[in-house]
């Protein structure tokens, strides 16, 4: 026996533990039900009745909840919005709004849509054209959203009642242009539907008795009721009655829901011996269910955790598993996550080091280049421009040596960049003033740097001073360098944003943020390389962002790109306050 348990998986060991424990309940269970089973109907019977009654009002929440979902759904529909504000404010300029609320009909199978305007007026109702430019001002539920509410309730609807939401309609943020409503008629079908989830028969009355609606074909031949009791007879059957009332959005009372449980006691003590026997099969089937019950709950996280393992093993340090229990396993899964999270960060400050090595290597190189370089250079353009001078205008030469000047501008440029990047010069701090030196920033952009592109700089300047401790010139350059790179990065019209955010006592965070074309994600990893850029042939030196890495480093500080494709990319500026931060 201990060999063969030996051999089995868990999820095996359980169902044999859950099933035999199961048999000798059972067995239990049924002599004790065959003993008290009279007296446990009585009780159980009307402790059914109260949770049928606690399930109905569950359930008329429920609906109110539907209903206003609904209609906030539908408030935020584009077609609604604008059909609704040019009929409405621009006298009708655009097609009805009745057409959209058709649509919405057919699409969404509802039973009830009007849409108001903002006096309270009916606009559109598909399903009661009479309604068109009624006044509804004086409706609790419509003046309550006119004020800007989302609210429901239930109101007189024909010969019956609707439950009904109704939330305000806004054609921008602020400009309130009328009000929708949506709605469930509480009919015979809404009534089945209450039955089919409660087992039990509904009737659905006014203040006077009247039937509104039943599950019972035979009650829908009453006009009403005569009187009501706790208890109910229709032909051989006998009901346990409970009213539930409900009121209008005004608190006066409306109609009840009446709940009719069959009193089934007799017919269940007659069959008591029989139940009995079909007890056994009934527990063995919830043991079964209690069995997949236990394993989702014990080898589903189990399997998260070996899952979650084999990702880490991987490389994936980000990965982490919900926590959704306090018990062991909670407690393994959060023990989990702490160690993916100091696994990441380790793997983070790692990948720091390197690229910290790999740019010094970079630098040491591009430093010796770059003198090598920068003389002939210089010899060359000013040589080029000594021929130029002295070449007649009609030349087609001088084409030629313009364009070659101009190729040897721009290797200077690099070699300028090269040297600036290489030299790892100290930052020679003074607190300074962020907002203004933002604003110079700013005012250094010229049209050229435009290019005829309709772009938008906007600074969303703090209320007060926000000072740091940095290097002017050198800090001056990252900005300029950011926000040239996101202009460059604006194919015709867009807009730049920048802010000075204080995260906490310690750091200031500069966000510049850009509608531009953003960088591809296997991109973002190398974007502060030297020489590595995403731009077009003789836009770029692939040094701005490098150098910009260095100066920000050399303050102590933090640079971080955020960028998805076509949609734009947010440059983050972490400084350190204080006269230490360099």
């Amino acid at each position: 026996m201990n060999a063969f348990f030996q051999n089995l998986t868990l999820a095996k060991k359980i169902v044999c533990v859950i099933i035999l424990t199961t048999l000798v309940a059972t067995v239990t269970v049924i002599l004790v039900v065959s003993f008290s089973f009279e007296r446990g109907m009585q009780s159980q019977s009307l402790r059914h009745l109260d949770g049928v009654n606690h399930l109905v009002k569950l359930l008329f929440e429920d609906n109110r909840r539907m209903v206003k979902n609904y209609t906030l759904l539908l408030s935020a529909d584009r077609q609604i919005k604008d059909n609704l504000y040019y009929y409405t404010e621009l006298a009708g300029e655009r097609i009805h709004p009745l057409n959209a609320i058709r649509h919405l009909v057919k699409t969404f199978d509802l039973q009830f849509i009007e849409l108001g305007d903002s006096h309270g007026r009916v606009v559109a109702n598909e399903m009661r054209p009479d309604q068109h430019d009624k006044d509804k001002s004086q409706d609790i539920l419509i003046q309550s959203a006119l004020t800007g509410l989302e609210v429901s309730g239930i109101e007189n609807y024909g010969d019956g009642f609707l439950l009904k939401a109704v939330v305000p309609i806004y054609h921008d943020e602020s400009q309130l242009i009328g009000t929708i409503s949506t709605g469930i008629v509480m009919n015979n079908d809404f009534a089945q539907i209450i039955k089919n989830l409660s087992k039990v028969e509904i009737l659905i009355i006014d203040t006077e008795a009247k039937i509104v609606a039943s599950t019972f074909d035979e009650m829908l031949l009453l006009t009403s009721l005569p009187f009501i009791t706790d208890t109910f007879e229709l032909g051989a059957k006998k009901f346990q009655v409970m009213q539930l009332p409900f009121d209008d959005s005004a608190g006066k009372p409306l109609g009840s829901v009446l709940i009719m449980a069959e009193d089934s006691m007799s017919p269940v003590l007659r069959a008591a011996n029989m139940n009995i026997i079909f007890a056994l099969i009934a527990v063995s089937i919830l043991s079964i269910v209690t069995t997949i019950f236990i394993l989702r709950r014990v080898l589903i996280p189990v399997n998260k955790l070996r899952d979650g393992a084999q990702k880490i093993g991987s490389g994936q340090f980000d990965h982490r598993i919900t926590v959704t229990s306090t018990d062991e396993l909670g407690n393994l899964a959060a023990v989990f996550n702490s160690m993916a999270a100091n696994l990441q960060q380790m793997r983070e400050v790692e990948e720091k080091l390197k690229h910290s090595e790999r740019l010094a290597s970079i630098g040491e190189f591009t430093a010796a280049t770059a003198h090598e370089i920068n003389n002939p250079i210089a010899n060359i353009i000013g040589l080029l421009k000594v021929m130029r001078r002295e070449i007649p205008e009609n030349e087609p030469i001088t084409e030629d040596i313009e364009l070659v000047i101009k190729e040897a501008n721009r290797c200077g440029t690099i070699v300028r960049d090269l040297l600036m990047y290489s030299r790892s010069s100290q930052p020679r701090m003074e607190k300074t003033d962020l907002r203004k030196l933002i604003e110079e920033s700013i005012s250094g952009i010229s049209s050229r740097h435009l290019k005829g592109k309709s772009i938008a700089v906007t600074f969303r300047k703090p209320a007060h001073e926000i000072s740091a401790w940095v290097d002017p010139d050198q800090f001056e350059q990252v900005l300029r360098n950011i926000l040239l790179n996101a202009l460059q990065a604006i194919k015709d019209e867009g807009e730049v944003i920048i802010e000075i955010l204080s995260d906490s006592a310690k750091n200031i965070k500069i966000v510049i943020s850009d509608t531009g074309c953003g960088i591809r994600e296997e991109d973002l990893g190398k974007i502060f390389y030297p020489f590595f850029t995403t731009k077009k042939n003789n836009e770029g030196t692939g040094l701005g962002l490098a150098v910009c890495y260095t100066i920000i480093q050399s303050h102590n500080g933090d640079i971080d790109i955020k960028s998805e494709t076509d949609r734009g990319s947010v440059v983050t500026l972490t400084l350190p306050f204080g006269e230490d931060n360099g």
